[in-house]
């Protein structure tokens, strides 16, 4: 699927050590970069990349970005969709992410954490930075140089966290509520709508994410197969004989062999046969001549002639050995025949010889002590950011942790809060009911005292009138 939808808009190459890749025609522009030109959005599987460029939906979710010396950016395909593959660097005011290598494909359904720029040594020039207030909006135009990439790398914390829940692959980088304060507005957040079928047709751009109110709907097709190693483009622009990759410092061998592994098992998967071990050319030692002290001082003597590629090559190793026999040879013919003075001859030769063997061993074994001290400091190295990695991961969980609880305090207080004011309002009701109701009873008593008291009076007015009555007769 990759081969014919993506052929339109670069070029597709073969590579000994990553099979078939792509390269896109926009490589020319020298400020483009992977995960550039489009924008982050916050969803519920973690941060989405939206690309604006037609290719995005396959190159940005599937397969893995890898930076070429000499060629750009190449595109290795992948089976496993994911709303991003970077990792994640941040500061106080930058934020900064790089595609995840092509090794990582050896390792699917994997997580990935802050010390995955020590492991797979990503390198300062492989990242975009851009100023925090800009994260949430379009990036075009909005990233920094990447002259300035090592000093925000120095100047940066990774806080890569790719992680598997419920068989999806989760984002995790920046701090969605710290980004919203810096930018003074929430960033939209959406439910991430995942269409395994979509329809496909010529036009792919219709591939491409769609805003549907909270819904973020993607097209992500399933093209997990095992006959996808034996799949290749129609059209290959050619073959990539060396693929040097910007990286800081050396893969272990661990990795290489995992992914040199994982590659083998496709294309057995598929039918093939596998892969041809690469042979590393051993470096040619150089041949002890037999010529004579005083040419070999001449010849160190004469300038250093430039080799020419195609042009005036040097002698090879064995012809220039029967030159210096022959030149032996003549100069045999030509000494004197006193015995003692050729065994003279010889025994200067062979102790010269015999220094100039034990100069080469020292310096050999000067050499191999110092590649072992730089090796040894290099892995020692490696092991302290290591540890400084770790460090930092169980320093921001601790601070998660820290933040959680602090949450979940507040909540409590706003609860127990809540739950004293209701109290607090039904005492206070229930006070008002009952002072309602003695203030009822009250008018009430006072009604009755009312009514006795005019019934009293007219009591005595009938007493009075029945009294007046009786003296009237």
């Amino acid at each position: 699927m990759f081969y014919d939808s993506l052929g339109s808009y670069g070029s597709w190459f073969d590579t000994e050590d990553y099979g078939y890749v792509w390269q896109p025609a926009v490589v020319r522009d020298a400020d483009w970069r992977p995960y550039s030109r489009g924008r982050w959005a916050c969803s519920d599987r973690g941060w989405m990349w939206i690309s604006d460029e037609p290719f995005g939906w396959a190159t940005y979710h599937y397969g893995r970005w890898t930076l070429l010396r000499g060629r750009g950016w190449i595109w290795v395909p992948g089976s496993e969709w994911a709303p991003s593959w970077v990792s994640w660097r941040e500061n106080a005011d930058h934020i900064g992410w790089a595609p995840l290598p092509p090794e990582t494909l050896a390792y699917r359904g994997h997580a990935w954490d802050s010390t995955v720029d020590v492991q797979f040594r990503i390198s300062p020039a492989c990242f975009t930075f851009v100023e925090i207030g800009y994260f949430g909006g379009p990036l075009a135009g909005r990233c920094l140089p990447v002259s300035r990439n090592g000093f925000f790398f120095e100047g940066t914390t990774n806080i890569t966290y790719i992680h598997i829940e419920r068989n999806q692959v989760i984002c995790g980088g920046p701090g969605y509520q710290k980004i919203s304060d810096r930018i003074r507005k929430p960033l939209p957040f959406y439910r991430l709508e995942v269409d395994s079928r979509p329809r496909l047709s010529r036009d792919r751009l219709g591939l491409r994410p769609h805003i549907k109110g909270d819904r973020l709907v993607v097209s992500a097709p399933n093209i997990d197969s095992a006959r996808n190693g034996s799949l290749k483009p129609k059209r290959v622009s050619g073959r990539i004989e060396e693929t040097t990759v910007e990286r800081q410092g050396t893969l272990s061998r661990e990795i290489s062999d995992s992914y040199r592994r994982s590659r083998e098992e496709s294309r057995e998967r598929a039918g093939l046969p596998p892969v041809a071990a690469r042979t590393e050319e051993k470096p040619r030692q150089q041949e002890v001549n037999d010529a004579p002290v005083v040419e070999r001082r001449q010849d160190r003597e004469q300038p250093r002639r430039e080799i020419q590629p195609q042009r005036n090559p040097e002698p090879l190793p064995q012809d220039r050995k029967r030159q210096v026999e022959r030149t032996r040879e003549e100069s045999q013919r030509v000494a004197p025949t006193n015995p003692v003075r050729r065994e003279q001859q010889d025994t200067e030769v062979n102790h010269q010889r015999q220094e100039q063997a034990r100069q080469a061993e020292e310096a050999l074994r000067l050499q191999q002590q110092e590649e072992q001290a730089r090796q040894q400091r290099q892995q020692e190295k490696q092991e302290r950011e290591v540890e400084q990695a770790r460090d930092q991961e169980r320093t921001q969980r601790r601070e998660q942790e820290q933040d959680r609880e602090r949450q979940q305090r507040h909540e409590e207080q706003s609860q127990q809060e809540e739950r004293q004011r209701e109290n607090h309002r039904q005492r206070q009701q229930q006070e008002d009911t009952d002072r309602q109701q003695e203030q009822t009873r009250q008018r009430q008593l006072e009604e009755n005292n009312q009514q006795q008291r005019q019934d009293e009076s007219r009591q005595n007015k009938e007493k009075e009138q029945d009294e007046t009555r009786k003296k009237n007769r």
